[in-house]
């Protein structure tokens, strides 16, 4: 499964609101919904959609965009500008927990956000980010991994039908921060 191009003009916007740069205010943006094409698509989906960094706020009720997100893609769904959501695998890429008056230094627990993917999507797949927690304990977590529509990854390859899923969670910055020790065993293990 190769993607083979992305759109650069979104189908649509979603406006949300987030802390601004420095943490002093809150500014309105849009989230671009974009289309790409890949060369093949396993387990008969119709779709794999894919988001990351939802670091922001529903402006009507203060909500997780993550939440909005769902809304918007339900409707786009509906009117057919994409496959329906139930044929559709959604990739979760890490940081979906905000705080619409703080930017650094937030985390909060994204279990919920995940769930309410679960729900209306096929399946989830992903990492959590440096900002998302999934639970306080070690117990809380290992109950969250064990849902059978979510494949929480974190340094593991899970298997998804004809679908291989691997990622790391928590990582920070950029790939060149990622010890060269444990990138080159992850390379090893996804057989690159």
């Amino acid at each position: 499964m190769h993607i083979i191009s992305i759109s650069n003009l979104p189908i649509h916007q979603i406006q949300y609101l987030t802390a601004a740069s420095g943490g002093i205010g809150v500014v309105e943006r849009y989230l671009p919904v974009l289309l790409g094409e890949i060369d093949y698509l396993p387990n008969n989906l119709e779709a794999i959609t894919i988001t990351s960094d939802l670091q922001g706020i529903d402006p009507k009720n203060q909500q997780l965009l993550g939440y909005l997100v769902i809304e918007e893609l339900e409707k786009l769904a509906d009117i057919g500008k994409i496959p329906s959501l139930k044929n559709t695998g959604m990739i979760l890429a890490g940081d979906f927990y905000a705080e619409v008056n703080r930017r650094s230094g937030v985390v909060g627990d994204i279990r919920d956000i995940w769930h309410a993917f679960s729900q209306q999507f096929c399946w989830v797949a992903g990492v959590a980010g440096n900002h998302d927690s999934l639970g306080n304990t070690q117990e809380e977590i290992l109950v969250f991994k064990q849902n059978r529509s979510i494949y929480y990854l974190d340094g593991e390859i899970r298997r998804n039908g004809e679908l291989n899923l691997a990622g790391i969670s928590g990582i920070i910055g950029k790939k060149t921060n990622l010890s060269d020790v444990l990138r080159k065993n992850l390379l090893k293990q996804f057989g690159n």
